[in-house]
């Protein structure tokens, strides 16, 4: 019998095909994907095909702890998968809905929301970040979308490329591959922003402009455009938070001090409202949770280390992991939902272990070093420069590649 991670893997491989079959799948997991933009790719696939209606979500424990509300008795978690240690487990988030307030006073869930008042300010602030702002929040997005989709195609079009294969993309030649994909990755982008702002996406896209999103028709090709939409996406919305978020703030303080309040009252509820709207920030989106902030579950037959390097240290496993992550983020959210992120890991500990004793071997035979009992310090610092040598020789063949 298939465990729950395995089971839960599943549903994210089929959610990955399902999500590129059509038009509507795609804008309806996009305005999924809008509301809790500050969540990894991979999480919002599995939070949209179970609960695709979610606002906030956040762990248990933050809603218990720091919101003072409680999820109702009975309401089934949405399972995300945790990469944050050396083997995948399950945690698990709660939406706002499956919440209630204790009896006794329950912090507020304050989403922040774009109105008309707070769109000067955010062109503003926008402006000053990115070329071709204008006096139009909708055009603005338009063009925002299109700077950013074009660096990011030529930032990550050899694995882009790459990752075309077997879909509907392989066949296209450079050119209409990089005019494909920046097109299908600009109208997510703007898709994705302006559903955020409150804008009835109806009024701003018609069906000709998702035709793309059939030749995405492989998991690997859903999560290159998926990742890429949400990373681009969550810099812009974070941007116009911020000064949301600082204008609600300063409209607290003239507030207060409209109504004659002394400083001390002044004081007291911007305070509030600021620390609210920042344990907000985390419910929506997860950020500044720790693994250990969630529930977990182990897979089964997994062991406690599940990479196996020298000494238990798994150096090279984490290595590769970390590089995948940062650099290659389209294949490590696709790896990871295939379930082939961590034996490729403890893949690359073996071979590169097994490689770097290899070229110890062949160095030490090439290299006189000073007798090791007669002369031990310059042993060691001869044995170090060796290691050294190897070590960059097998960070560049196994660690740091495509």
């Amino acid at each position: 019998m298939a465990s729950k991670l395995q089971f839960y893997q599943t549903v994210a491989e089929r959610a990955a095909n399902d999500v590129t079959a059509n038009r509507g799948n795609w804008t309806g997991f996009l305005d999924t994907a809008a509301r809790l933009y500050k969540y990894p790719f991979p999480d919002q696939l599995l939070i949209h095909a179970q609960r695709p209606d979610a606002i906030a979500c956040a762990p248990i424990e933050t809603w218990n702890d720091s919101f003072n509300r409680w999820v109702r008795r009975g309401t089934t978690g949405i399972a995300l998968i945790d990469d944050s240690g050396s083997y995948p487990r399950l945690k698990y988030v709660f939406d706002v809905n499956d919440t209630e307030p204790s009896l006794s006073k329950s912090r507020p869930v304050y989403l922040w929301e774009m109105r008309h008042e707070h769109k000067t300010i955010a062109l503003d602030a926008l402006s000053k970040i990115y070329d071709d702002v204008g006096d139009s929040i909708a055009d603005s997005f338009r063009s925002i979308a299109n700077q950013l989709a074009y660096e990011y195609y030529e930032d990550n079009a050899r694995e882009i490329k790459y990752r075309a294969e077997d879909s509907f993309l392989e066949g296209f030649d450079e050119y209409n591959l990089s005019v494909t994909f920046k097109e299908a990755l600009s109208t997510s982008i703007a898709y994705t922003l302006m559903s955020r702002c409150g804008f009835d996406t109806a009024d701003y896209f018609e069906d000709d402009d998702f035709q793309f999103i059939l030749e995405f028709n492989t998991e690997d090709m859903a999560h290159a455009l998926g990742t890429a939409a949400n990373e681009l996406s969550q810099q812009v919305l974070r941007d116009i938070e911020l000064v949301i978020k600082k204008y609600e703030r300063q409209k607290d303080v003239n507030r207060t001090q409209d109504v004659n309040r002394t400083p001390e009252d002044n004081r007291t509820p911007e305070t509030e409202r600021s620390t609210a709207n920042e344990r907000n920030a985390d419910v929506h989106s997860g950020r500044g949770l720790s693994p250990a902030g969630y529930q977990t579950e182990r897979t089964g037959g997994e062991p406690s280390v599940s990479i196996d390097g020298i000494d238990g240290t798994d150096r090279y496993g984490r290595m590769r992991k970390a590089f995948l992550k940062e650099h290659r983020t389209i294949t490590y959210n696709s790896m990871l939902l295939k379930e082939t992120l961590f034996p490729h890991l403890r893949e690359i500990e073996e071979a590169a272990n097994n490689r770097l004793q290899q070229v110890m071997n062949v160095l030490t035979e090439r290299n006189s070093l000073p007798d090791k009992r007669t002369d031990p310090m310059g042993w060691t610092a001869g044995m170090n420069a060796l290691k050294a040598q190897a070590e960059e020789m097998v960070l560049n063949e196994l660690i740091y590649t495509f």
